[in-house]
């Protein structure tokens, strides 16, 4: 009930890490989901393993957020975020 109203370009962003993985202890995905210009979903994602693809993953993530905002004014970002410990 505290959510805000629904807008056709909301955005469901998950961002998953590894800091232990392989040599280079870097993993990392960018993923979202948005709806298109029909209302069907689309899941989108990038995967960095090097620092520089981590700043090419995180440009372009921001690059469509900042393109879906000037179509979508009243649009919002949603991430996921598990709770960890005992329920507040």
């Amino acid at each position: 009930m505290l959510l805000p109203e629904p807008s056709p370009g909301d955005v469901f962003f998950d961002l998953e890490g590894d800091p232990f993985v392989g040599v280079g202890g870097r993993e990392y995905l960018f993923g979202f989901v948005q709806e298109d210009e029909i209302g069907q979903r689309i899941y989108d994602y990038r995967w960095a393993t090097t620092a520089d693809e981590e700043k090419q993953a995180f440009e372009w993530f921001v690059d469509t957020v900042i393109a879906r905002w000037s179509a979508y004014p009243a649009m919002h970002i949603y991430h996921f975020h598990a709770l960890r410990g005992p329920p507040l």
